[in-house]
C-alpha cells in the first residue's frame, strides 16, 4: 500500500479507531513523498516535494485534480511506477507501531475506590456491558 505522504495512514487508522475495527489489515504501507523527497534533495535541507513537483521532475503531467482523492491516488502510481527501481518498499503492520492500540489508563478494584475518584465516573463509561 502506498501513499504520497503520511496522511492517509494516519486517516485510515483514525477511521479504524472510531468505528472499533482492527488495524491490522493495514500492512506494508509506504510513503513514497519521503521517500521520493529524500532521493531527490540529496544535497542541502531535507524538503518534501508535492506530487505535482514530483511529477513535474519525472516528466509527467498532472491528470485531475490536485488533491482529490482518486486523481493523487492515480498520479501517485504514475510517479510509483516511474521511479519504481528508486524506491524501497517496507513491511510493517499498523496494528504492531506503538500508540495505535489503546491502553488502560485508570482502573480501581472496588466500587467504593471508584466514587472517591475524580475518574470513577468516566471508567464506568468504558465497561464491557453484559
Amino acid at each position: 500500500m502506498c501513499s504520497w505522504g503520511p496522511d492517509d495512514r494516519s486517516k485510515l487508522i483514525s477511521h479504524c479507531r472510531t468505528h472499533q475495527l482492527d488495524v491490522a489489515w493495514i500492512t506494508n504501507h509506504n510513503d513514497l513523498q519521503q521517500q521520493w523527497s529524500r532521493t531527490v534533495r540529496k544535497e542541502g535541507k531535507f524538503r518534501q516535494l508535492g506530487l505535482a513537483q514530483a511529477l513535474e521532475i519525472c516528466g509527467i503531467e498532472f491528470d485531475g485534480t490536485q488533491h482529490r482523492a482518486l486523481d493523487d491516488a492515480i498520479n501517485t502510481a504514475k510517479v510509483f511506477m516511474h521511479q519504481f527501481d528508486r524506491f524501497t518498499l517496507e513491511n510493517n503492520c499498523a496494528a504492531d507501531d506503538e500508540g495505535i492500540t489503546s491502553k488502560v489508563v485508570y482502573s480501581s478494584t472496588t466500587e467504593d475506590e471508584e466514587k472517591e475518584s475524580p475518574f470513577g465516573n468516566l471508567a464506568s463509561l468504558f465497561k464491557t456491558k453484559e
